[in-house]
């Protein structure tokens, strides 16, 4: 199995993409590789369109970017990057050391597989000697090179084996591998009640009892009975998965899945008259959910919501929300995992005075707190890793929410000690399928060892 497959398998790829601005030109062009200009005249170009005379600036900072064009979630990933990265440089670029710099991106296609990754990477640290890369949910694979470089990376993966103690500037900056932890291990104070018996719901492929590995996990450790339920890849039917759930009845159902699959298995649960919780650790989008059927269809899911989903989002929400606007047109609630990795390396640079990869890798290191679009954030280290000398994981504060209507209610934000405290327990338990799945396979390289 390819990476590419491993990450569709994940459910990655279950977003409706809306191809324009730069990346249209990439997509038509049959994957080609995007990369910002700079014009003959001097003015510095981003792939978004925004410029700024070369006179005005004192330096560029060049951003590589591995993704893969064909999973829609990474293709709105670089949208929103290159939105706020034509916002920055509107705005006049970044404020360095009291000295403007301008934003370059370099987006390449890494595929999802590692040969083609480790190669891009390769390319954009010889050739285009760009100052930082952020990488994709598999990026362990190519670690090695970018250590070898001395070149920083922030990624957005889940996958622990990005941790390794011997690397100095690599760091992990996402939602992905805290998420379940924390709305697992915070439902009971959401609920005012202490659910005892747990059940899991997943599709049957190898992300999918990964997931279920990682829950059985948290919530061995929290002391709960929890039971595994899985279902065919391509299921529309759901009737004999809320037969089964019915009968035995768990306080909580954790919902393993989104878009169309949400909704039949939520009208087969409310057929068989379930009287548990339902809860999708994910965050809801309403924009993209309500294009697959009327809201009103998932009430009483208790899930995590982006804060662009509130009334209220903060400041760097509305920053984000607002340079997609000016771009794009209008904010469309794209499915992508967050953008936190611009606002934590932007803090990092302007923290640092400098654009210096170990001046800004020591900043990171050393428990960075910034605003990123989740809220606060903060980073820390990873010990269940073997990363006890620096700080190299992102935490952010999350917020959770009841369906109710069709809207988002009942919204609370659990807290950064908090989310470390979940995220502590989770991590000091051994993740992976859980029994009767699938063998979890060979760590890529750059994993840390396993004791």
């Amino acid at each position: 199995m390819t990476r590419r497959q491993f990450l569709k398998l994940a459910g990655i790829a279950g977003a409706t993409v809306v191809v324009g601005g730069g990346l249209a030109g990439a997509l038509a062009a049959c994957g080609e590789e995007t990369a910002s200009t700079t014009t003959a005249s001097g003015a510095a170009t981003t792939a978004a369109g925004a410029s700024t005379t070369a006179a005005s600036v004192a330096g560029k900072i060049k951003i590589g970017m591995i993704t893969d064009f064909s999973i829609p979630q990474l293709v709105n990933n670089q949208r929103v990057l290159e939105a706020v990265i034509d916002g920055a440089n509107k705005r006049g670029g970044w404020d360095v050391g009291g000295a403007k710099h301008i934003l370059e991106l370099i987006p390449l296609d890494g595929k999802s597989e590692a040969a083609t990754s480790r190669s891009a990477v390769e390319r954009l640290v010889t050739q285009d000697k760009v100052n930082v890369v952020f990488g994709e949910p598999m990026s362990g694979a190519w670690l090695s090179v970018t250590e070898g470089a001395r070149t920083l990376v922030i990624t957005e993966s889940m996958l622990p084996n990005v941790f390794n103690p011997e690397f100095k500037y690599s760091f992990n900056v996402s939602m992905l591998p805290i998420e379940t932890a924390v709305r697992v291990s915070h439902l009971p104070i959401y609920l005012g009640k202490q659910p005892q018996k747990w059940a899991g719901v997943s599709e049957d492929n190898i992300m999918g009892q990964s997931m279920l590995g990682t829950q059985t996990a948290i919530i061995g450790a929290l002391g709960y009975d929890f039971e595994v339920v899985t279902y065919q890849p391509g299921t529309s039917d759901f009737t004999a998965v809320a037969t089964k759930l019915r009968a035995s009845n768990p306080d909580v159902c954790i919902l393993g899945m989104t878009d169309a699959p949400l909704f039949q298995l939520m009208r087969s649960l409310r057929a068989a008259a379930f009287p548990g919780i339902c809860l999708c650790p994910t965050e809801f989008l309403p924009g993209q959910l309500g294009k697959i059927a009327d809201l009103t269809e998932l009430d009483g899911l208790v899930t995590g919501c982006f804060p662009t989903a509130t009334d209220t989002p903060n400041a760097i929400a509305q920053e984000q929300m607002a340079d997609y606007a000016a771009k794009y047109g209008a904010w469309d609630d794209p499915d992508f995992m967050g953008g936190d990795i611009f606002y934590a390396y932007r803090a990092a640079v302007q923290k640092a005075g400098s654009i210096d990869a170990d001046a800004v890798a020591a900043v990171l290191a050393a428990g960075l707190e910034n605003e990123g679009p989740h809220g606060k954030a903060r980073m820390v280290a990873r010990p269940d890793a073997g990363v006890t000398d620096r700080t190299v994981c992102q935490i952010m504060e999350h917020l959770m929410a009841t369906v109710s209507g069709g809207k988002l209610t009942n919204i609370q934000t659990v807290g950064l000690d908090d989310v470390l405290k979940y995220c502590t327990v989770a991590w000091s338990v051994p993740m992976g399928p859980p029994p009767g799945g699938p063998p979890a396979g060979a760590p890529p390289e750059g994993a840390p060892p396993t004791s």
